[in-house]
C-alpha cells in the first residue's frame, strides 16, 4: 500500500457522481476508478485519460459505449429509456438471469490509505444456499472474441469489486462476467449493420482469490503513482 500522498484528478465525494452515501468516511480522499486505471495502462487510450482528466476535453463517449450503457440500464430497470433497444435487443436481455434479491449499481470503496477505488457493480445477489455469500457480476457487451480477454489475467475489475466487498466482511461465492454478444456498428437501426444483441449471455467465470486481488492491488498502487506523479508535473507547469 502507498504510503506517500498522490494527487489524482478527481476527488471522492460521497454525495455526487451517483455515490451512495454511504462512504461519507472518505470525503476529500483522491480517488480512481478501474475504467481510469485500465485506460492509463493502456497506451491507445492514456492520451484521452490526459485529455479529459488532466485537461478537461469533453469525452463525448461512442458508439460501443452508449449501446452497452442503454443494454445496462434495461437490465436495472426494466425499462428502455434510450428508446433505441428492438425487439431483438430485448429478447436476448430477458434471457439475463435476475433474482428477485438482486441489486443493481451497488457501490463500492476500496480504502487504499492515501487514496480510495470508487466502483458500481453492475449486479450482485446473496445467494441463500451459501448462507449470505454474493454474487458478483458484470455485464458487457461484445464479440464473442472478447471473453478470453475477460476470462485473463488482464481483467479485474470484477477482482477490485470483490474486495472492497470482502472488505466490508462480505464473502464471494462467485465472481464473473456475462457478456452480452454484440453485432454491427452503426447506432442507426435502419443503416447497414446496425448495433444489436445476437445470442444468449456468455457466463466468463473470473474467480476471486485473496491471491488475485493482492497481486491486483500492486498494480493499482504502482498505477496511482504514475498518475499521481504525472498529473503534479502537470499542476506545475499548467495549473
Amino acid at each position: 500500500m502507498l504510503k506517500s500522498k498522490v494527487v489524482l484528478p478527481k476527488i471522492y465525494d460521497s454525495k455526487s457522481d451517483g455515490a451512495s452515501g454511504r462512504f461519507p468516511q472518505h470525503d476529500g480522499k483522491p480517488k480512481i476508478s478501474y475504467s481510469q486505471y485500465n485506460s492509463w495502462c493502456e497506451d491507445t487510450y492514456r492520451g484521452a485519460y490526459i485529455g479529459k482528466y488532466f485537461i478537461g476535453v469533453p469525452d463525448p463517449g461512442n458508439i460501443f459505449t452508449d449501446f452497452g450503457g442503454y443494454c445496462g440500464e434495461y437490465l436495472e430497470t426494466g425499462v428502455d429509456k434510450s428508446n433505441y433497444l428492438d425487439a431483438q435487443d430485448i429478447k436476448w436481455l430477458d434471457t439475463v438471469e435476475k433474482p428477485e434479491n438482486a441489486e443493481y449499481e451497488r457501490e463500492i470503496v476500496l480504502d487504499r490509505g492515501v487514496y480510495v477505488a470508487q466502483g458500481f457493480i453492475d449486479q450482485n445477489y446473496k445467494v441463500e444456499k451459501a448462507n449470505g455469500d454474493m454474487d458478483v457480476i458484470d455485464f458487457k457487451t461484445g464479440g464473442e472474441k472478447k471473453i478470453a480477454d475477460y476470462a485473463s489475467d488482464d481483467y479485474q475489475q470484477t477482482t477490485l469489486y470483490c474486495r472492497a466487498l470482502v472488505e466490508e466482511g462480505i464473502e464471494i461465492n462467485y465472481s464473473g462476467v456475462q457478456l452480452l454478444p454484440r453485432k454491427g456498428n452503426r447506432l442507426d437501426k435502419e443503416a447497414d449493420h446496425p448495433m444489436r444483441l445476437d445470442g444468449k449471455p456468455i457466463d466468463v467465470p473470473t474467480p476471486y482469490s485473496k491471491e488475485r486481488s493482492d497481486k491486483f492491488l500492486k498494480k493499482l498502487d504502482a498505477t496511482v503513482k504514475d498518475i499521481s506523479d504525472h498529473y503534479k508535473c502537470y499542476l506545475k507547469f499548467f495549473g
